[in-house]
């Protein structure tokens, strides 16, 4: 137990520290890979059980990005489900994105000019929104457009694309949230002194 404890206290540790932080990439890239492993096995007629329709239905109620993935009509079952089981286990992936996040812009590790800390907001809000709900209204993801069917229907590059794509709006929401306490305690600043005037 004290050696499981330890790991998850590296694993959670900063990213920019001097060295880097390896267990924290050998668990994001082993994860990462685990579960695009699992969306090449899911079979077509998952949903055809009980407990796999349930499932997929109560997760389906709290994300809307299941929902809208499914939508497209694009292996809309296999999808589905694999998007489910991610989101399922994503509140893992944002703790460790928040306290590892926390922990660089409280070291020093993420100072911003005041431009790039609104550029930043900006982005991380349109790509939260893109990742969750699938378009901006003006742009929405064209189930017949090849990109869509590489992304979200090739089996291999579907399987892969999978975990990126569910764990982006927790990354890009987290940053939200790091970058504006950042800026509430003054951490992120790029001035000389931490705070937003220097000093």
């Amino acid at each position: 137990m004290p050696t499981i404890i330890k790991l998850c206290k590296q694993i959670c540790g900063p990213s920019k520290a001097p060295g880097g932080n390896k267990p924290q990439k050998y668990f994001l890239l082993g994860s990462w890979a685990f579960f695009a492993a699992i969306g090449l096995v899911i079979p077509g007629d998952i949903l055809e059980h009980a407990w796999a329709h349930d499932f997929t239905d109560f997760m389906a109620a709290i994300v809307p990005q299941i929902d809208r993935l499914a939508a497209l009509g694009l292996k809309p079952e296999i999808n589905r489900f694999h998007y489910s089981i991610l989101w399922a286990i994503l509140p893992i992936y944002f703790a460790v994105v928040m306290i590892s996040g926390n922990q660089n812009i409280v070291m020093g590790h993420n100072r911003l000019s005041p431009e790039k800390i609104y550029l930043s907001l900006i982005t991380g809000f349109l790509f939260f929104y893109f990742s969750m709900f699938l378009g901006f209204g003006f742009g929405s993801v064209d189930p017949d457009d090849r990109t869509s069917r590489i992304l979200f229907y090739n089996p291999i590059t579907r399987a892969i694309w999978a975990p990126i794509f569910a764990f982006g709006p927790a990354v890009f929401f987290g940053g939200i949230l790091l970058i504006i306490k950042g800026m509430i305690t003054g951490h992120i600043f790029k001035e000389k002194g931490g705070g937003p005037h220097g000093g």
